[in-house]
């Protein structure tokens, strides 16, 4: 009996989580470009490594850069890769059987990510899963209250990545987010937008909120603060209890709405004049 339970530990112990399966994976993953511009630099093919360089410097975005690592993969797989191990198994595989061979591999290894991906397994912002949920029923309930009772005119301050989903479910306008700025020829705004929302959505008092806003020089009718747990681009934040006391307190800040996971403060006054006052 003892010698089974040990094993069973063993076992136990050997296998991998789900964790640590997805990062072995997204490693692999990611070497594979890696070493397509080790490759190319080598070749001194300088375009698409400098162009992934300056894509990931400006924009900092994941998926523009993998727009391009998957332009640097293709040609390493192609002109790299294939011709390397073909040379080495010639006598196996033909070259054509030994690309068709990496293409299979590639694909299952892709499939594999992408499955642990979408179902939330791996860990991709800093302990929080690969797809966390930015909106829940209180939010849409909260969206869809907004849509009904407030002038269509109204602008809101939205905390957290609920944000996103504001303009669409609740027809409103959402002063402060990045979504959709990228798009602008500078990066100047969004980066500003991006730094602005971020600030806003970490907010943890009404001073503190109150400063955000005056430096965004944005006048919003209402601020949507969600309770518990919510996420700022895909991080997991705990909203301080003492934020919202400190909020239905405050002479400058009327509840109007709330649920157990979101409540909707109309602003009283404008606070950025306040704060130059």
């Amino acid at each position: 009996m003892d010698l089974l339970f040990t094993q069973h530990q063993q076992s136990a112990a050997m296998s991998l989580s789900p964790d640590l399966y997805g990062a072995i994976l997204l490693s692999l993953w990611y070497a594979i470009p890696i070493t397509g511009v080790v490759y190319l630099l080598d070749e001194r093919r300088l375009f698409l490594p400098f162009w992934l360089f300056v894509v990931g410097g400006i924009s900092g975005e994941t998926r523009f850069i993998a727009v391009i690592g998957s332009l640097v993969t293709a040609v390493f797989i192609l002109d790299g890769a294939t011709p390397w191990i073909a040379q080495r198994i010639k006598s196996i595989l033909s070259r054509q059987h030994t690309f068709i061979a990496l293409l299979l591999v590639l694909s299952l290894l892709g499939a594999t990510i992408t499955t642990l991906y979408v179902t939330g397994t791996v860990n991709e912002y800093e302990g929080s899963n690969s797809m966390p949920s930015f909106i829940d029923k209180q939010d849409y309930s909260a969206m869809q209250w907004t849509q009904r009772n407030t002038n269509r005119s109204a602008e809101f301050m939205v905390i957290g990545d609920a944000a996103e989903w504001f303009p669409y479910l609740a027809n409103r306008t959402n002063v402060v987010g990045p979504w959709g700025v990228e798009w602008e020829r500078s990066s100047v705004a969004y980066q500003w937008q991006h730094t602005a929302y971020q600030r806003i959505s970490t907010t943890t008092n009404v001073d503190n909120l109150n400063e955000n806003i005056a430096l965004t020089t944005t006048n919003p009718d209402y601020i949507y603060v969600p309770k518990g747990v919510y996420t700022v681009y895909g991080h997991k934040y705990h909203q301080h209890r003492a934020f919202i006391t400190e909020l239905n307190r405050s002479n400058r800040y009327q509840q109007v709405y709330q649920n157990r996971g979101v409540a909707i403060y109309r602003r009283t006054s404008d606070v950025s004049s306040a704060n130059e006052e």
